[in-house]
């Protein structure tokens, strides 16, 4: 059962140590975190469902689709970084890869409300 949860481990993880993925992660989302702060400040203020004042909690309880799937693809670009772009995982790397996800998954969701009804906001009456 041992060599199994090792065998596990390092197909999961490949060659990188769980610290390594930690500190990478932790770079990623103070990224993510900035990003956060100033995108929510920007948008949906006439939402029905939008507080008056600004408050962070609820950024990131209405963003946490955004939050989850920057972590998976985070996840996934560290694990196979070293094939992708044939270099180690770096703390470098980490807030590149934070800063190009933030900003893209905002472009796809931007393009994926356009697109569709499902994600229209319903504003406040004057």
């Amino acid at each position: 059962m041992e060599q199994i949860i090792i065998d596990f481990k390092r197909n999961v993880l490949g060659e990188v140590s769980v610290g390594t993925y930690a500190a990478a992660f932790f770079f990623s989302l103070l990224v993510i975190i900035v990003n956060l702060i100033v995108v929510s400040r920007l948008k949906y203020k006439d939402a029905t469902g939008t507080p008056d004042k600004w408050s962070f909690r609820f950024a990131i309880i209405d963003n946490s689709l955004r939050i989850l799937a920057s972590m998976i693809l985070m996840f996934l670009f560290y694990r196979f970084a070293s094939t992708i772009i044939a270099k180690e995982l770096s703390m470098e790397w980490a807030v590149g890869v934070g800063t190009a996800l933030t900003f893209g998954l905002d472009k796809v969701f931007g393009e994926l409300k356009s697109r569709f009804s499902f994600f229209d906001i319903k504003k406040r009456d004057d």
